[in-house]
């Protein structure tokens, strides 16, 4: 990220660099402990329904929060 600050500041694009400065990153709100713990067994397709519920919430722009994101895997892992 200070590497994107530097380029926009050597641009002069300081509304770039303060809307980039002043950002978040959001932090995907599940872990596999959290799948565990909802009684989804860890098996070859864990990492891939993981994944898809990252996908799942980078597509809600970051809005999914952890308990939609559990019953959407906890549906997708009755389906397979």
């Amino acid at each position: 990220m200070q590497y994107a600050l530097e380029i926009l500041k050597y641009h002069g694009d300081t509304l770039g660099h303060e809307s980039i400065k002043s950002w978040t990153i959001p932090v995907f709100p599940l872990s596999g402990k959290d799948l565990i713990a909802a009684g989804i067994p860890k098996n070859k397709e864990f990492g891939k329904m993981l994944n898809q519920m990252r996908e799942e919430w980078i597509e809600s722009d970051f809005k999914l929060t952890k308990d939609k994101l559990l019953v959407k895997m906890l549906e997708l892992a009755k389906n397979r």
